[in-house]
C-alpha cells in the first residue's frame, strides 16, 4: 500500500518536487529496471514502470527491497531517496530469518522517522491508514516473529489450494472436507503400508535437496583454470568443471551456464562475509581420496548503498579468489546500472519474489 502510494506520487503527481514521471526520467528509470536479471528463485522478472498498475504484490516487494534505490539513484532527488531508504532498510530487516531485539529497536526508530517525515515530505493528505499501520510492524515482529511468518500471502496461497480440491459444482463443502480428511490420514495409511510400498513412495516422491549437490555433467576445465586451481590447492589429482550447484534447494550457476538465459542471473552469492560472482565451479578430487567443491570469482570490495545494509556497491579488483562452497552460501541479486555494480542480499528463504 505505502510503496505503491509513494511510487505513484513520484511518477504521476506532476505538481510535486518529487515528480520524475516525465518522458526522459521515466524512460531512464524504466531502462534501468528492465535491464535487471533476478536469480531463478524469483517468481517474476521486472516489468515496466508503465505497467505498474498491473504489478502483483511480489513485484512491489521486489521493487521496494531491491530495485527502487539503485534504479532511482541520480533520478529521484536525494531528499526523497534518503527518506524512502528508511522504509527499505527497516522492512528488509523485519523480513529476515531471525530478527534481534536490537534490530527491532532500530527499525522502530527508522519507521517512526519515515512516517513523521512523510507528512513534511509529501503533505498531510498522504498520512493514510496504511502509513499509520507501518508504526505497528516492529511490535508485531516482537510479538509474533518476522513479517514473513505472519504474511497474508500464505493464507491466500492456501485459499488457492482449497480451490484445487473442488472438481464439480455440487457439494463443494463436502468435496473440500473429504479431500482434506483423506490428506490428513495419509500418515496413518502410510504406517500400515508394507516395506515394498514405502520404498516405492520414497522413489516417486520429490525429495527436498539438502546440502551441496552438483548438477549437470562435468566438463574438462581449461588449462588456465587447471593451473589456477593447482596453484591454490595442494594435492590435486583431478579437476572437474560444472555449471550449476544446488545448496539447500537454492541453485547457483556459473557465468558460462546457458548463454540463452537472458532474463535470469543466479551467479551472485554471499559466502561468509565475502560477495562473489561465480565465474567457474569446480569439483577438486585430491590424492587422499577426498573431494571438495570450489567457486572461482573475482574479488569484490563492497560498501553499503544509501545507508542500507543489504544493498552493497561493489568494486571489482584485478585478482581472483577460490572459495570452498558450504551450506552457509546465500544467493544474492547482482545488479549493473550505468557501470556501477551492486550486490543485494536476499532476506530469507521463506518468501517468494
Amino acid at each position: 500500500g505505502v510503496v505503491r502510494q509513494i511510487t505513484e506520487l513520484w511518477f504521476s503527481d506532476t505538481g510535486r518536487a518529487c515528480y520524475i514521471g516525465g518522458p526522459q526520467t521515466l524512460r531512464e528509470a524504466d531502462e534501468r529496471l528492465l535491464s535487471q536479471r533476478p536469480p531463478m528463485s524469483f517468481n517474476r522478472t521486472p516489468r515496466s514502470l508503465k505497467l505498474r498498475k498491473y504489478w502483483k504484490a511480489s513485484e512491489w516487494e521486489s521493487w521496494l527491497l531491491f530495485y527502487s534505490l539503485p534504479c532511482l539513484k541520480g533520478i529521484l532527488p536525494a531528499k526523497f531517496l534518503e527518506h524512502f531508504a528508511l522504509l527499505v532498510s527497516s522492512v528488509y530487516t523485519l523480513l529476515k530469518s531471525h530478527v534481534t531485539l536490537q534490530e527491532i529497536d532500530d527499525c522502530t526508530l527508522e519507521i517512526t522517522k519515515f512516517v513523521v517525515m512523510a507528512e513534511f515530505t509529501y503533505g498531510k493528505a498522504q498520512m493514510t491508514s496504511n502509513m499509520h499501520t507501518l508504526l505497528h510492524l516492529p511490535k508485531s515482529v516482537l510479538l509474533h516473529g518476522p513479517l514473513w511468518a505472519i504474511s497474508c500471502f500464505e493464507f491466500e496461497n492456501n485459499m488457492g489450494n482449497l480451490v484445487k480440491l473442488v472438481s464439480s459444482s455440487n457439494g463443494i463443502p463436502f468435496q473440500i472436507l473429504s479431500r482434506i480428511l483423506l490428506t490428513s490420514n495419509f500418515n496413518q495409511l502410510l504406517s500400515m503400508a508394507s516395506a515394498e510400498v514405502k520404498e516405492l513412495c520414497l522413489q516417486t516422491k520429490r525429495k527436498e535437496r539438502i546440502g551441496v549437490q552438483l548438477l549437470g555433467r562435468p566438463q574438462v576445465p581449461s588449462h588456465d583454470l587447471t593451473d589456477f586451481v593447482k596453484s591454490k590447492i595442494s594435492g590435486v589429482e583431478e579437476i572437474e568443471e560444472y555449471s550449476r550447484v544446488c545448496v539447500d534447494g537454492c541453485i547457483v550457476h556459473s557465468e558460462n551456464y546457458n548463454p540463452g538465459l537472458k532474463k535470469r542471473n543466479s551467479t551472485a552469492a554471499k559466502l561468509g562475509n565475502d560477495y562473489v560472482k561465480v565465474e567457474n565451479l569446480v569439483n577438486v578430487c585430491k590424492v587422499d581420496g577426498s573431494s571438495d567443491i570450489f567457486i572461482i570469482s573475482d574479488i569484490y570490495q563492497v560498501k553499503s548503498f544509501e545507508g542500507v545494509s543489504h544493498l552493497k556497491v561493489a568494486r571489482k579488483c584485478n585478482s581472483k579468489v577460490i572459495h570452498p562452497i558450504s551450506r552457509s552460501l546465500r544467493p544474492c541479486i547482482y545488479l549493473e546500472l550505468n557501470g556501477a555494480m551492486f550486490f543485494a542480499e536476499l532476506c530469507n528463504r521463506y518468501g517468494s519474489f
